[in-house]
């Protein structure tokens, strides 16, 4: 059966705010993501659809990729081959998994394996399907069954916990499938209306009200396995001189991080998963990232800023290693010590 789409939108445009603190010299880190143009936003439904459970991957009429089930739809032509599709197929036929007794609705992709990328994309591609919540069972790799934070994240959309099934097959094949799409060009960039939406229905399930003082914060990546600022002794001496507190957000439950990030005035840290919880702040609260130096590549935390209307100010770092997934920053005193203030002027 072909596959067809339902509630559409029409192709959108934004235009995001520069930052505070930009400098003539770096325009052109951030000019990759000033201006964007995007794709239309829907549902894509189909009968008898295989999809990789772990990443996401729809099939259609046995031989199709799915684009829109794609992290970067850009890469089609490399899971549209016969390599692909034909290791899928012979997982299916090894379990067989057919799931026929509800409808279902599939959210995730390969980049959800982390706290960020499920909160800035399943979470929105959620929230555009809100409406076939009641309707469809939410499919979900069996690996994602003890973290949590991710039924915890959907609870407040009306989510239930017999809503999800989750599956060990790594391939399987779906009687009534329902997919959104992702919400921007690129699935870390969601609509700008749609994610100050589900702030505020975070805000609302959590009766979250906007603090009168409220806290700064900087966040913590110690207890990572990877990406770490180097002097980050001095870095939390420096900035508890101005009255931060530290946070760990991995020790915390994902209720926990709702409510301090949406009581912070301030946000300062390094780029990781952990700083899409400025998702919870509230609108003209400023954020300070650390950032690898003569990086025009990683624009996701610049971009999403912009989307919660939060001034957005840069330090750009030292480190250890050209690639930023692992390296470790060097974050110059100096410099963080006069941005921070600046941040801090306009709260």
């Amino acid at each position: 059966m072909s596959i067809k789409k339902i509630n559409q939108t029409g192709p959108f445009e934004w235009s995001r705010t520069l930052p505070q603190n930009l400098a003539a010299s770096d325009k052109w880190l951030f000019a990759n993501a000033i201006d964007i143009s995007c794709n239309e936003i829907s549902i894509t439904i189909g009968q008898n659809i295989i999809v990789d459970t772990i990443q996401g991957i729809a099939i259609n009429n046995f031989t199709e990729i799915v684009e829109e089930s794609l992290v970067v739809p850009k890469h089609f032509s490399s899971y549209q081959s016969i390599k692909f599709i034909g290791k899928s197929w012979i997982k299916f036929l090894k379990d067989r998994t057919y799931l026929s007794s509800h409808p279902y609705l599939l959210i995730h992709d390969a980049a959800c394996t982390n706290y960020g990328h499920w909160m800035t994309d399943a979470v929105s591609r959620l929230y555009y399907a809100r409406d076939l919540i009641d309707s469809h069972k939410i499919l979900l790799p069996a690996i994602y069954r003890n973290q949590q934070y991710r039924l915890e994240s959907l609870i407040p959309f009306g989510v239930k916990e017999d809503n999800i099934v989750y599956v060990d097959s790594p391939v399987v094949m779906i009687k009534d499938f329902a997919m959104p799409s992702f919400m921007g060009p690129c699935f870390v960039n969601p609509k700008d209306e749609i994610v100050r939406e589900i702030r505020e229905r975070y805000h609302r399930f959590y009766n979250i009200s906007r603090p009168q003082q409220g806290t700064r914060l900087y966040i913590s990546r110690a207890g990572a396995s990877y990406r770490k600022v180097v002097n980050e002794s001095q870095v939390i001496d420096l900035l508890i001189g101005k009255g931060f507190t530290v946070v760990y957000p991995e020790q915390l439950s994902f209720e926990e991080q709702v409510r301090a990030f949406a009581a912070a005035s301030i946000v300062v840290g390094l780029t990781g998963a952990a700083f899409n919880n400025m998702m919870f702040m509230y609108s003209g609260c400023p954020v300070v990232e650390f950032r690898l130096e003569n990086d025009n590549h990683n624009l996701h935390y610049f971009s999403y800023a912009s989307s919660h209307e939060l001034p957005y100010y840069y330090l750009s770092c030292s480190s250890d290693a050209t690639d930023r997934t692992f390296a470790n920053f060097f974050v110059d005193l100096d410099s963080l010590d006069s941005t921070v203030e600046i941040a801090l002027a306009c709260i």
